[in-house]
């Protein structure tokens, strides 16, 4: 019984609420990019500086990645922890 509650439990932590979406390349990187930069107590001006490219299109691309990943995850009704 135990093994049947983990197995399901598991299954949604792995929920890729992305696979769907065909601008994924670049909605994952910046998502990935600028939590990563805000972690450290930087901003998208920073990935910008590291990565290339403008920091307004990386935080919108973040912004836009993170709204897909929110609305996935009440569609589906997904617990987050």
């Amino acid at each position: 019984m135990k093994t049947a509650v983990l197995k399901r439990d598991l299954a949604a932590v792995v929920f890729d609420p992305l696979a769907d979406v065909p601008e994924l390349p670049n909605w994952c990187e910046s998502v990935n990019a600028v939590a990563l930069a805000h972690a450290q107590d930087r901003d998208a001006g920073w990935v910008a500086r590291k990565r290339g490219g403008y920091a307004d299109t990386w935080r919108e691309r973040h912004d836009r990645g993170c709204e897909i990943i929110a609305t996935a995850l009440i569609k589906d009704r997904t617990p987050v922890f």
